[in-house]
């Protein structure tokens, strides 16, 4: 979000101020009571800092799933999408898909792979070989020497405005 607040800073300043590190505990406190609905008039806000409940300020509360929400994906669909991308003839043949494992129960004589004995009854490991051109990643690595790089992070903790911070993971370097 940084980047944003660098490249679009009439609208982060406004309305994504912690994000820009503009805010201090005032402006996250009347984050989250605009968020649950409140106006940006003194009293009333100060009657809600006496009066707020964790209830209000879960983000569950304030962002609840929809019970008849339709799933995005029925039983078997995700299945039925990996064999299409390793499907040799498939839309994807281009990519030269290779597996490494795959579920029990597949048609595997439309599959390539990637190594001498895969696992058969694992879940799906995949590799696109030409996934890139050796110029496409050529640029990519060049681009990440111009730019540079960022330590990768884990999601942290939840903050108040529901969105999370980041922790400095121990296992993802960007290193290894």
């Amino acid at each position: 979000a940084h980047g944003e607040c660098v490249n679009n800073p009439h609208y982060m300043t406004v309305h994504c101020r912690k994000s820009c590190g503009e805010c201090n505990e005032y402006d996250v406190d009347m984050g989250v009571y605009q968020t649950i609905g409140g106006q940006e008039a003194p009293e009333t806000f100060e009657i809600y800092k006496k009066s707020r409940t964790c209830d209000l300020i879960d983000i569950n509360n304030r962002c609840p799933l929809d019970p008849n929400a339709k799933d995005a994906l029925e039983p078997g669909d995700l299945n039925k999408m990996f064999e299409d991308i390793t499907d040799i003839y498939g839309p994807f043949k281009e990519y030269v898909p290779l597996v490494y494992s795959h579920p029990s129960g597949i048609n595997t004589s439309r599959i390539q792979y990637a190594i001498d004995d895969p696992i058969k009854n694992g879940p799906w490991i995949i590799e696109f070989e030409k996934f890139s051109t050796e110029e496409e990643a050529d640029r990519l690595v060049e681009l990440g020497e111009e730019l540079g790089y960022e330590r990768s992070t884990d999601v942290g903790e939840i903050q108040a405005d529901g969105s999370y911070g980041a922790k400095t993971s121990k296992s993802r370097t960007s290193t290894n």
